[in-house]
């Protein structure tokens, strides 16, 4: 036997065996070994934040009830009237009765009270405590009474808020109602108090004419546009800065006297007509309306009280109400009604329609007379021919 050549294939058999070893290895590596480790990448780790916890996520103070009423027992912090959520606006006072939990020792706790519409509190009270306590914080109207509107309460422990609660003003909100133009007065002169003398409005001739009136709801300054009209033509134009509400006045004149006609005066605030007045200068008319009103509790001979007023006292049987009208159509009506104001609400008591068959100008009066009117505020309401023509307001005291 050539011992080469066995040498040769037994080399070549060794070679075989070496590749059928590696590939079988390889194969259960790939099948059976372990798997390569999971690579997070820099942006996920990156992304995760890091949390530090504070005493405050373990700790924070909580308002768990609250409540609104018209009487507490301020021994025991607790509530023991009415619940009130929706108040008069002649609510005397309002309790705040709420309680908190998770209070630390010595905190800074405040009660704020809000109007909705006034970015800063309308009141700010201190209490203190910690732990769990109960408190009572009040409210009374900054005047005569409450504004209607929303209101929020807020409690602030150590300048966080623990919780909040929210009540309604009822009757109408200033804020939305806007600037209100009303007891338009057209007079030849003023005196001192810039109060109208013999206002009318029906003048033979005039020089010069002055217009008073009273602005309410005026929440913010504003500047309201005063026009004097005749016919169609714009005569005078101003503009009025309002800074609140009171009584204010405009004016025109002409040297030569005021050309006579048929005159009406437009308050205007951002293109809002909120109140229009005629008037006339000369023999025109200013078409049906009423140009005098007075109330009194007894009427002279003319027809008209005897003794004018717009404040009465309460428990008195009855109020008369003189008025002249000017330049009624054939077959008209006046009435009246009676209505008692209360807040932002109004409640007709008592309607009296008069008949007018024959038209044209003159004079009459008409009473209420419910046998006692209690102490509140009124206004006699006045339409011709279902048309408002004037509003007269009193009090009852």
């Amino acid at each position: 036997m050539n011992i080469e050549t066995v040498t040769q294939k037994s080399d070549l058999l060794s070679f075989f065996i070496k590749i059928i070893a590696i590939t079988a290895l390889a194969f259960i590596s790939t099948a059976c070994g372990p798997k390569e480790p999971e690579v997070q990448s820099k942006t996920a780790v990156d992304a995760a934040p890091e949390v530090h916890m504070t005493a405050d996520d373990f700790y924070h103070p909580e308002l768990i009830k609250s409540e609104f009423t018209n009487e507490v027992d301020e021994k025991r912090f607790r509530p023991i009237g009415d619940t009130l959520s929706e108040i008069s606006p002649r609510q005397r006072i309002i309790y705040f009765v709420g309680k908190l939990r998770r209070v630390p020792t010595q905190a800074q706790i405040k009660v704020l009270w809000y109007n909705d519409n006034i970015k800063d509190p309308v009141l700010v009270t201190d209490v203190f405590g910690s732990d769990t306590f109960s408190f009572i914080s009040k409210f009374t109207p900054p005047g005569r009474r409450f504004m209607s509107g929303k209101y929020t309460v807020r409690v602030i422990v150590n300048g966080k808020e623990a919780g909040s609660n929210h009540f309604i003003i009822k009757g109408v909100d200033p804020f939305k109602a806007g600037v209100k133009i009303s007891h338009v007065k057209i007079a030849k002169k003023l005196n001192k108090r810039g109060v109208a003398i013999k206002p009318s409005k029906l003048f033979k001739f005039a020089a010069a004419l002055n217009a008073t009136f009273k602005a309410s709801n005026v929440m913010n300054p504003v500047d309201i546009t005063v026009r004097w009209i005749r016919g169609e033509s714009v005569f005078n134009e101003s503009v009025i800065h309002l800074d609140g509400n009171g009584r204010f006045s405009a004016n025109i004149a002409s040297p030569g006297g005021i050309p006579k006609g048929v005159y009406k005066i437009e308050f205007e605030k951002d293109n809002a007509i909120l109140k229009t007045v005629k008037f006339a200068i000369g023999k025109a008319s200013i078409g049906p309306s009423i140009d005098y009103v007075a109330l009194g509790e007894t009427i002279a001979k003319n027809g008209m009280p005897k003794k004018k007023s717009t404040k009465f006292k309460k428990g008195i049987p009855a109020i008369y109400c003189g008025l002249r009208f000017l330049d009624l159509e054939p077959d008209s009506k006046i009435s009246i009604d009676w209505v008692m104001i209360e807040g932002g609400t109004e409640s007709v008591y008592y309607t009296v329609e008069t008949p007018v068959p024959e038209g044209g100008s003159g004079s009459m009066n008409t009473k209420w007379d419910p046998g006692e009117i209690f102490a509140g505020k009124y206004k006699a309401v006045i339409y011709i021919n279902d048309e408002l023509a004037v509003e007269k307001e009193f009090k009852v005291k």
